[in-house]
This record gives C-alpha cells, sequence and structure tokens, in this order.
C-alpha cells in the first residue's frame, strides 16, 4: 500500500480545483482561415486518392448512402459558408455528391478549392464569415459580464 501512496502522490489533488479561466478570443485573420481550408482540402484529396469504396471519414468529405459528399467549410468542424439567419439561412456554397465510383472527380473538384482559396477567391466569404464569428464573440462576452452569478443568492438589507 504504501508503494502505491508513494507512486501516486504527484497525480491529481485532494484539494478543491480552482474555477476554471475564462476563455480568450484567440484571433484569427483571413489568411490563416485560408491556410485551413487549403490544408484540409489537400488532406481530403489524399483520401480520396486512397479511396477504394466502403466508407470515408475525410475533413471535407464523407460517405453517404450511395456515394460521397464533398462539402467545402472552415474549421475542424467544417462549419458551412451561409447568408441570413435563422429560418432564411442559405448556404452560399452547397454540397456536391459524387457516385461512389467518382472519387477522383470529387479530388479535381477540391483541387480547384484549393486553387480558388489561394487565389483569393474566397477573401469576402471568409471575411464575412470572420466578422460574424467576432460578433457572435462579443455577445457571448456581453451575456457573461451581465448575469450575477446563479449560485449566489442576494439578500436585500432591511
Amino acid at each position: 500500500m504504501q508503494n502505491f501512496l508513494n507512486e501516486t502522490a504527484n497525480l491529481g489533488t485532494t484539494g478543491k480545483l480552482v474555477k476554471a479561466t475564462k476563455r480568450t478570443y484567440r484571433g484569427q485573420t483571413i489568411a490563416d482561415m485560408r491556410h485551413d481550408i487549403v490544408t484540409r482540402a489537400q488532406q481530403t484529396i489524399e483520401a480520396l486518392d486512397g479511396y477504394k469504396g466502403g466508407v470515408l471519414r475525410a475533413p471535407m468529405a464523407r460517405s453517404i448512402r450511395n456515394g460521397l459528399c464533398v462539402k467545402l467549410g472552415y474549421g475542424k468542424r467544417n462549419v458551412g459558408f451561409f447568408e441570413g439567419e435563422g429560418s432564411d439561412r442559405v448556404a452560399v456554397i452547397s454540397d456536391r455528391n459524387f457516385a461512389r465510383n467518382e472519387a477522383y472527380a470529387a479530388a479535381v473538384y477540391l483541387e480547384k478549392v484549393v486553387e480558388a482559396v489561394s487565389a483569393g477567391e474566397f477573401d469576402e466569404l471568409l471575411g464575412h464569415t470572420l466578422n460574424k464569428l467576432k460578433a457572435r464573440f462579443v455577445k457571448e462576452d456581453e451575456k457573461t459580464d451581465d448575469k450575477p452569478d446563479a449560485n449566489v443568492h442576494h439578500f436585500a438589507a432591511e
């Protein structure tokens, strides 16, 4: 038992944990977004080049019932580009579907995307998306600052 206690003495803590730090906005630029899209598209092209059938899970492509679906988006969750809000929201770039034997055509489509993004054709769209992300972060910050802590009860002085 003493051996176990000595070996695990530096692992974890027996005290209370401190409150988590508030997240901070990590500045992102259009160049960063462009680089992210190009990198993930190239990873997807490599996956499509080696695709022999079956299940495909790549950063910008996935297998669907009778083929492959390629979605152009940003970030690790591959969030699409949209215009409008709520029920009026419309995809700017729709998903492309390809038959299972057309993996080469899907890779060519993504190569065209890489060329367009590298040439700056998507900069306006990326700028609009970046502005929406910044606005959303500011709104979340304002919400948390204005609200009193839900776990603290304030008594009125009599």
